[in-house]
């Protein structure tokens, strides 16, 4: 259980059903971590980039995500 959950979270996944599209809602467990800093000195820095985005949280999900409602256009 996170004490302060983010409001946006960037997931990736190996898997993802075929119906899944843009602004989908998905499930699954996922594996979250803070973002990352830069890898080298002066690199880029991806949680700069993040924080400005509004992403609090990146990572994989550690099975296949299922859908709980898809958003018709």
């Amino acid at each position: 259980t996170l004490r302060y959950a983010p409001e946006r979270v960037r997931v990736s996944a190996r898997k993802i059903p075929a119906e899944m599209t843009a602004g989908s809602v998905a499930t699954g467990y996922v594996r979250l971590l803070p973002p990352t800093g830069p890898v080298r000195p002066d690199s880029f820095d991806f949680s700069f980039d993040s924080y400005f985005a509004g992403i609090g949280a990146s990572g994989f999900f550690l099975g296949s995500p299922k859908i709980v409602v898809s958003e018709v256009a």
